[in-house]
């Protein structure tokens, strides 16, 4: 069957002892994942004596395939082995033997993510759409077509690209407000009181325990318990068929806490694709909130990254982007703002929409760029998202690299431990200053 379906996220799974790559997409409304298993790891090698190499390489490993080949070096060309592994465990275990070999100068591509391997050497590209043949299961490893309200199609030809310039996503803006009479807000203790959400589809709501004056009627969803909260919020996102979810500060703060409070009131977060719960994982120095198949984007790493700022509020950004101030109520007076009620309670509502609202509204003009460059650069959403300018000009350098076959060179520190074995190196003479 065929599918023209755009490209959302990507991951790998292992099945029968194999590298399984799953391409999470969409046609219209309808979720289909993509499985190719076709795919698997490789790293080169470099060696001065290359037949010496290959026969050390054939006594240290099993089921692997070894080649040689002319790649070039910094535009120089030169001969480099390939050796092809079976699964990614396999390359990482066995690049530090590798490595140590008397008759191995250096090992390249050892470090390579697999599903970023894939998305470069299959020339996929992330939010673009593409057309996908295959044979279309009912099941295939723990994903079930029904179940999971999915199609799956596992693939028989190379992606066909149809339109690079795909930009109908449905994205959804969320915000927590949180009871903290004690000051910072402890997931363990403080109840979420808010859930703020706001989307380019039509949603622009408040779902909160309490309800109070009618004129907040249109936008405040009243719930009876912080647990139907939390569900509500889970259902809007499901219901909705959400591509893209933005929140501000939402790796380090709204959903930590939101697993935390579900986890307490016993609500499944299974906001995957897949039907997989929230994870995290790493990303540079913090931790990252991952859905398969729904791209989480924290616009307060954006903001700073695209911005020169003394700080980095919501409000701070939404005045410099948009020149306007937004409601805004002192993070330590919100439990009060909730316990007093009246009027207060009423601009407590105000509040919490006009953050999701702004937050809504910042990633509308900040977005477009981002795909863009996820198009340029060729890596999910999700990740580039997070890179640093400077990491999204290695991974565009690193795709180029490729198709100009060129080996990449390794991260400085290895290749200054090559040069240093490789070479004696003199000292400059050190003047000691007067003292």
């Amino acid at each position: 069957m065929e599918r023209e379906v755009v490209i959302l996220d990507i991951d790998y799974i292992s099945y029968e002892d194999k590298p399984v790559i799953r391409l999470f997409s969409k046609d219209g409304d309808k979720n289909v994942i993509l499985i190719d298993d076709s795919f698997v790891p490789y790293l080169y090698v470099y060696s001065n004596d290359p037949d010496e190499c290959i026969d050390d390489l054939d006594e240290l490993l099993d089921n692997v395939k070894i080649e040689k080949l002319n790649k070039k070096d910094f535009q120089i060309e030169k001969t480099f082995i390939k050796v092809t592994f079976t699964h990614p465990q396999e390359l990482s275990k066995h690049r530090d033997e590798i490595r140590d070999l008397d008759s191995v100068v250096q090992i390249r591509e050892f470090d390579i993510p697999f599903y970023r391997r894939y998305l470069m050497d299959r020339d996929v590209i992330p939010m673009t759409k593409v057309k996908a043949s295959g044979e279309k299961l009912d099941s295939f490893s723990a994903l079930d077509s029904e179940k999971h309200d999915v199609e799956i199609i596992k693939l028989d030809k190379a992606l066909q690209r149809v339109d690079e310039n795909f930009n109908d996503f449905r994205i959804l803006s969320f915000d927590l407000e949180v009871r903290n009479p004690h000051g910072m807000p402890d997931s363990q203790e403080d109840e979420i009181i808010m859930i703020g959400v706001a989307s380019n589809f039509g949603i622009n709501q408040v779902i909160s325990t309490k309800k109070n004056s009618p004129e907040r009627d249109d936008f405040v969803c009243q719930v009876s318990s912080e647990k139907e909260m939390i569900q509500t919020f889970a259902d809007i996102i499901k219901e909705n068929n959400v591509d893209i979810i933005v929140g501000y500060n939402s790796d380090n703060f709204d959903f930590p806490y939101l697993i935390d409070r579900a986890k307490i009131n016993d609500v499944d977060l299974d906001l995957g694709m897949d039907g997989s719960d929230i994870r995290f994982i790493k990303r540079g120095f913090t931790n990252a909130a991952s859905m398969k198949g729904l791209i989480h984007v924290d616009l307060y790493l954006v903001m700073r990254r695209y911005m020169t700022l003394e700080r980095y509020t919501l409000e701070r950004v939404y005045y410099e982007l948009f020149g306007e101030e937004k409601i805004d109520v002192p993070g330590e007076r919100i439990w009060e703002f909730w316990d007093n009620g009246g009027e207060e309670l009423d601009n407590l509502f105000d509040y919490s929409l006009d953050d999701v609202v702004s937050t809504l509204k910042i990633a509308e003009q900040t977005l477009p760029l981002n795909l863009e460059l996820t198009r340029i650069i060729g890596q999910p959403l999700f990740d580039v998202s997070r890179m640093a300018t400077g990491q999204q000009a290695e991974w565009f350098l690193v795709k180029q690299a490729y198709f100009d076959e060129e080996v990449v060179p390794n991260k400085q520190g290895s290749n200054f431990t090559d040069r240093a074995n490789a070479e004696d190196n003199e000292g400059g003479f050190v003047l000691e200053p007067d003292k």
